[in-house]
């Protein structure tokens, strides 16, 4: 399997690809605050208790061999 840390990031003109990690979580819950209109079609956790635990899931499922 093959380890978060060893995915590289994806870089572009515009955006860059960073694997998740948990240390993004401030970051993300600062970005899932601002206008919510746009997440109608995506599952956003609000706050950082709800955001936290969606990202632990993720990188769970991640070590877990359940995505890649």
């Amino acid at each position: 399997m093959t380890d978060r840390h060893d995915v590289p990031a994806l870089a572009g003109e515009c955006v860059r690809l960073e694997p998740l990690r948990s240390e993004y979580i401030d970051e993300l819950v600062r970005a899932a605050s601002e206008d919510r209109s746009t997440y109608g079609f995506a599952a956003v956790p609000q706050g950082l208790e709800a955001m936290t635990a969606y990202v632990e899931a993720l990188l769970q499922d991640f070590a877990d061999g359940l995505v890649v």
